[in-house]
């Protein structure tokens, strides 16, 4: 009898056009930090979207599992995914100030 295994594969894209609101992405240290006054959205640099394992268990103690929406109306029909970006703070800091990933943002020029 033969026994095959079948793995997972690896879904990759590069993805380009994320606006990041209630924080700034620093591209020096590539962590999020605190936005600047009077600035709403930042954009981000391109973002590697990749699935994974979600029973393997990782370390997410420096990782904000920042919610990514359609648009900035932020229903439940309007979530797409969580995407885990790197902070020096905790993540409930992140959680509490409503920071999210916009796709589409209406009037932002970069």
């Amino acid at each position: 009898m033969l026994k095959t295994e079948k793995k997972p594969t690896l879904v990759l894209s590069y993805c380009t056009g994320f606006k990041l609101e209630g924080a700034r992405f620093n591209w020096e240290d590539l962590i999020v930090e605190d936005c600047l006054p009077k600035i709403l959205f930042t954009e981000m640099p391109i973002v590697i979207v990749k699935s994974f394992n979600v029973n393997k268990p990782i370390n997410v103690s420096k990782l904000y599992r920042c919610p990514t929406y359609k648009t900035s109306w932020r229903g439940a029909a309007e979530y797409v995914f969580g995407a885990l970006l790197k902070t020096k703070d905790h993540p409930d800091k992140w959680r509490c100030a409503g920071v999210a990933l916009i796709l589409d943002v209406e009037g932002f020029d970069s």
